[in-house]
């Protein structure tokens, strides 16, 4: 046999040799402690109204309370990149490791003569490459095809504590009526409040005394599953009501001035003194282009507090 031919022998048996593990790029094992959180029960919490509503402005406050079971895991994560083999990258692969493996023998050497002058990184990239290529069972490591895999192994874990959290529930919908009345959606705000007057949810004039609340989450919604029902007093259900029948809805332009001065003085004495007087303002917004309908109303409701006017059925 030619001394070249031996030599090419030799290098390729070398290369053969130290590149069984060569398309293993990265290796790595860490030791992590991971927080678990185990759901146990989710409910929604709907505080501010109390068992019993005594008073129209409702004010509730919205929020979910979770349950976990808590621990802390002790992880061992082992993460290993590799590149996939492929074999027919062995076609062009094997060629350019006999040509390239002795070039990257001799810069190996030179490495070592120059007491590792030359960067590790580039003389044992080149030489494993090479000798990688060599392979006709193995790959030259690639990054740009290279795969991870990470594996999880459970050494330990903290013991097991029970812990309630609390978020606000913001800007979400909410249905709110009376009774079996069609249902209002409204929606809390950015602090998870939500307020409103009951005479804002009545449909119109109603028969039946009031005695419920129901507030409950829309159906496909986060708080599907949300309801409460809360207890309207005996007396505030019996406003409610008489109040029924002198709202004014929309536009107050289409009620006559009696019947809105009657409204205005009914609510008030019925209680609803804050929502009076919006609806004051309302019928004067509405009408201000009209001074003497203004000036009729004005003495509709003087009148009306001195006794002197009877009240519309």
């Amino acid at each position: 046999m030619k001394a070249s031919a031996k030599r090419t022998a030799l290098i390729a048996f070398l290369g053969l040799a130290l590149s069984g593990c060569a398309n293993q790029i990265r290796l790595e094992e860490a030791d992590h402690e991971i927080p678990r959180n185990e759901l146990i029960k989710q409910s929604f919490s709907i505080d501010g109204a109390g068992d019993l509503i005594e008073s129209p402005q409702v004010n509730l406050h919205f929020s979910t309370v979770a349950v976990y079971n808590r621990k802390i895991e002790f992880v061992t994560i082992r993460t290993e990149e590799f590149t996939p083999y492929s074999g027919w990258r062995e076609f062009y692969e094997v060629p350019a490791g006999l040509i390239t493996a002795g070039p990257a023998i001799v810069f190996k050497v030179l490495d070592v003569l120059t007491l590792d002058f030359i960067p590790n990184n580039a003389s044992n990239g080149f030489a494993t490459w090479s000798f990688a290529a060599l392979n006709p069972f193995l790959n030259a490591q690639s990054e740009k095809r290279s795969t991870t895999l990470m594996t999880e192994d459970i050494t330990g874990e903290t013991e097991v504590t029970v812990e309630t959290l609390r978020e606000p529930l913001a800007n979400l919908p909410v249905h709110v009526r009376i009774n079996a009345t069609p249902a209002e959606e409204l929606k809390t705000n950015d602090e998870a409040d939500l307020s409103f007057h009951l005479l804002d949810i009545l449909p119109g004039r109603i028969e039946e005394t009031p005695r419920k609340l129901i507030v409950s989450g829309p159906p496909g919604s986060t708080a599907a599953g949300m309801r409460e029902e809360i207890f309207i007093g005996r007396e505030l259900g019996q406003d409610l009501v008489t109040a029924s029948n002198y709202l004014v809805r929309y536009d107050a332009t289409r009620y006559s001035l009696e019947f809105l001065a009657t409204s205005i003085y009914t609510l008030d004495q019925l209680g609803f003194k804050a929502y009076s007087l919006r609806l004051e303002d309302r019928v004067i917004a509405q009408r201000g282009y009209d001074e003497e309908a203004i000036a009729k109303l004005k003495l509709q409701l003087e009148m009306l507090y001195a006794g002197k006017v009877p009240l519309e059925e």
